[in-house]
């Protein structure tokens, strides 16, 4: 995951996978904290730009070595993120689509 701060507002996240664990630890009062009140665009790097908004559920990714053994997956990823970590999503390899939005978040107030 790739991240670029472009204002002292906003933050661009850029992220090819998606991974629950991932998802849910950024989620958490130990990143929100930092994240602190600056808007945060993560974008997904997919073909379709529905995709990451299409999921239903994530199984825990293969690679996963930080997160409870209990854990087995996420329902809803992207809701889960906009819902418990306030990010803003976007689904695209797009670089025009991706700018448009960043310059609708940079100008929200």
């Amino acid at each position: 995951m790739n991240h670029v701060k472009l204002t002292d507002d906003v933050v661009f996240m850029h992220n090819s996978l998606m991974c629950p664990g991932a998802i849910v630890d950024v989620c958490k009062p130990w990143f929100q904290s930092i994240k602190g009140k600056r808007k945060y665009l993560w974008n997904y790097y997919t073909k379709t730009e529905d995709y990451a908004f299409g999921v239903d559920y994530l199984k825990r990714s293969d690679d996963d070595n930080f997160s409870p053994v209990t854990f087995k997956g996420l329902n809803q990823p992207v809701r889960y993120q906009v819902q418990n970590g306030a990010f803003h999503i976007n689904s695209t390899i797009d670089p025009r689509k991706v700018a448009r939005r960043l310059a609708m978040l940079a100008y929200e107030k």
